[in-house]
């Protein structure tokens, strides 16, 4: 199958939902007896309310039985005992996959990855690397297709999002999340054009051949153990047709980024960050929101700014990358300006506590930062 046929994707195919056929779940386990699958796809589709998507009524039936007292719920079943004995009552659900496909998601970044260079932020970079800093050491290991980009964690930051989303709303979730290709590239506001399939499918070979050995905390190794995870552990692309046309995307996030969302361990992001064309822009984005956050300023010297961001550029270029997102005034949220007497950078965020701080840091003679410009649309 060619690149070609995969990609030549028809619009009404690419937004049209999975099969019905497609079950969505498997059904509850009692003890040791599970559910048929089809029998519980033909319940949800014989009790779907007129109006109501396949995942609509799955959802609302698990909600309804969730309600119901333990020992009268559908599905639960209370193990008879000896006086004296606690009742048992056992119930296991597990979900194969779960459809994010038009769940509403506020963009949200997975915390632990925030802090460290995980992502190259130039193009073509097939650097094995070692990052240490305050006690916490990451090993970087790239596939034959390159590692994994600023660029290519906008994939993960839309699982995450809708991990989260979907959270919050009460649904039932598990790893693996099917969407449209459509859907993914709309939502982190890249092209839906021939062109943008084709690097998303190089985007998912970046990000599941990247491998990573780290000793933070959601990832550190066990004791007895060396551990390297994935940045997506698999994905599958489902099409359909003579033509092989995609209908469906199934991403299996990692155990990291799982757990983030399940803790929420999670900062929110606009959505302009995904118009941010520069790798570099978005990763002082996303130390500045962890380490600034809500906070009036920030400063760090800019040797270190350049190891967290992870860049191979020499030193007095990446200055020059600086400066320049200083003049241009883009990192959204906040202010920037580079201070050259202590060849540092100086972040102030937009709140009233970054204003007054920028406010009484002018009035010291620090030159004032440019007004952030809007994001180009993508």
């Amino acid at each position: 199958m060619s690149s070609n046929e995969l990609f030549d994707i028809d619009p009404d195919v690419a937004t049209t939902p999975p099969p019905k056929r497609r079950p969505a779940a498997r059904g509850p386990l009692v003890g040791q007896d599970a559910i048929n699958i089809d029998k519980w796809r033909k319940r949800i589709e014989a009790e779907a309310r007129p109006g109501e998507t396949y995942q609509q009524a799955a959802e609302r039936l698990k909600r309804e039985e969730a309600k119901q007292p333990k020992d009268k719920a559908p599905g639960r079943e209370a193990v008879k005992t000896s006086a004296g004995r606690k009742q048992v009552v056992v119930l296991e659900t597990q979900l194969d996959f779960w459809i994010a496909t038009g769940l509403p998601a506020i963009p949200k970044d997975e915390r632990p990855t925030m802090e460290h260079p995980i992502y190259a932020v130039e193009d073509g970079d097939t650097r094995q690397i070692t990052y240490e800093h305050n006690g916490n050491k990451i090993e970087i290991t790239p596939s034959v297709a390159g590692r994994a980009t600023q660029h290519d964690k906008d994939i993960v930051l839309f699982c995450v999002s809708k991990l989260v989303a979907a959270i919050n709303a009460g649904i039932a979730v598990s790893p693996t999340i099917e969407t449209t290709a459509h859907e993914l590239l709309s939502f982190t506001r890249s092209s839906t054009s021939e062109r943008g399939y084709e690097l998303l499918s190089k985007a998912f070979d970046r990000l599941t051949g990247t491998r990573m050995r780290a000793t933070f905390e959601s990832t550190k190794d066990r004791d007895g153990s060396r551990r390297w995870v994935g940045l997506l552990d698999d994905v599958e692309i489902i099409t359909r047709g003579a033509k092989n046309r995609m209908c469906a995307i199934r991403i299996k996030v990692s155990d990291t980024t799982f757990n983030a969302a399940k803790a929420m361990d999670v900062l929110t992001i606009p959505g302009d960050y995904f118009g941010l064309r520069s790798a570099i822009a978005k990763r002082i984005y996303e130390l500045c929101r962890k380490h600034c956050g809500d906070q009036g300023q920030w400063k760090i010297g800019l040797a270190l700014l350049q190891k967290k961001v992870g860049s191979a550029q020499a030193e007095k270029k990446f200055r020059a990358k600086v400066k320049e997102l200083a003049e241009a005034g883009s990192l959204l949220d906040y202010f920037m300006t580079y201070l050259p007497d202590e060849d540092a950078v100086l972040f102030f965020n937009k709140s009233d506590a970054g204003k007054a701080a920028l406010l009484k840091a002018t009035r010291n003679g620090i030159k004032k930062p440019r007004k952030a410009k809007a994001a180009p649309a993508a």
